[in-house]
């Protein structure tokens, strides 16, 4: 009796302490986020007051995570909600009055004077300040100017320099109101004064990766197409950014096709707007397009028709390294049906085998009973 209680007590301690573990594993299960990555700030003036904005790629990491369902959080971080919270933190004349302190974001609510909630898209667009609230006004004292009874401000860029630095804090949340907060580190510092100005070209050269090209076949048999996914260089990506934080526009992925040993031709991508990194991409081959057994040809690059009004002119990337996809294709269908029908006649053989040995043990039956009458009669 001692020793079945003795192993009672055991078994509910091992899984107390099981339980405790598993729990302990999911609350110590934390987000490693880098800094906001590829931060391009913008010096804008909207309605006669400065403005400030930043456009930045969101990582990978956390576009699945802000994308991914509410369940899938929980069953992963142990909360059901999340928001992505991008801080920003300055310094006046020198980069040593920074303002930071934890209660920004170790509350219930963010209390960064200075903030923006993150987007959900690859590449997104914050706003930094503008200042048209007297919260702003007073992070930058000294360095602004009224017009029209306060109705216009403006920062003194002319003789003053703003030193800017963004981070990521990510407030994890419950129904029942329970929360744990999550922080990136900073990012490099920025520079802005008079001279301050985004310029691009620095990657005109810098081509996209090809990565998982495959070619598929619709259900029908006559609407194959290509997919693929797009890898950018670090360059690459900084350049795009600066793009969009110049123009505010999207931009498009352009695809050719060569087959058949024909000429290069344009093909339609079907989400080809914005592209960029942590999705796959398709492209349209002809309908009733025949495979060939050589295979098809894919090259891609990004495209920007440009902006008068800007002042910004037709920007092209570098056409992709040429990927051949399909090649083994052929080879491959071929071989699969001649398996299949190799399979299928051993199928016909094994069933005439069997139905003829079937009738084979009938008539031998047959013999064996019919036989022994006959010499009983004679």
């Amino acid at each position: 009796m001692k020793n079945k209680f003795l192993v009672m007590i055991i078994t509910i301690v091992f899984f107390c302490g099981g339980a405790g573990i598993v729990g302990l594993a999911k609350d110590e299960e934390k987000v490693k986020i880098d800094a906001p990555d590829e931060m391009v700030y913008q010096v804008e003036e909207w309605n006669n007051s400065s403005a400030l904005k930043a456009s930045y790629l969101l990582s990978e990491e956390l576009f699945l995570l802000v994308n991914i369902s509410s369940a899938e959080r929980e069953e992963r971080y142990g909360y059901q909600d999340c928001t992505v919270y991008i801080i920003f933190d300055w310094s006046i004349d020198s980069e040593k009055q920074w303002h930071y302190d934890s209660s920004w974001d170790s509350g219930k609510q963010m209390n960064a004077p200075l903030y923006f909630v993150a987007g959900k898209d690859v590449i997104n667009e914050a706003e930094v300040f503008w200042l048209t609230y007297q919260q702003q006004w007073d992070c930058f004292s000294g360095c602004i100017s009224h017009r029209r009874n306060k109705k216009e401000t403006t920062f003194d860029y002319e003789n003053h320099t703003l030193y800017i630095k963004a981070k990521y804090a990510i407030q994890f949340t419950n129904p029942n109101q329970e929360y744990k907060w999550s922080s990136s580190d900073w990012t490099a510092v920025t520079k802005i004064d008079k001279g301050y100005a985004i310029t691009l070209g620095g990657a005109r050269e810098e081509a996209i990766g090809l990565a998982n090209v495959s070619i598929q076949m619709g259900d029908t048999g006559t609407d194959p197409f290509l997919t693929f996914t797009c890898t950018n260089t670090k360059e690459l990506c900084k350049e795009l950014v600066k793009l969009r934080a110049l123009s505010g526009e999207d931009f498009q992925l352009e695809a050719q096709i060569r087959y058949n040993g024909g000429e290069w031709e344009e093909a339609h991508v079907v989400n080809g707007v914005s592209p960029f990194l942590y999705s796959k991409r398709m492209v349209q081959l002809p309908k009733g397009y025949v495979m060939d057994p050589h295979g098809v040809q894919l090259r891609v690059r990004y495209h920007y028709d440009g902006n008068k009004v800007r002042g910004l002119k037709e920007y092209i990337s570098s056409w992709s390294e040429v990927i051949t996809v399909g090649e083994d294709y052929w080879k491959e269908s071929c071989e699969a049906d001649s398996l299949k029908m190799q399979e299928r006649n051993a199928r016909h053989y094994s069933v005439c085998l069997s139905i003829l040995l079937m009738l084979l043990a009938v008539v031998m039956t047959i013999l064996f009973i019919v036989h022994p009458r006959e010499n009983k009669r004679k």
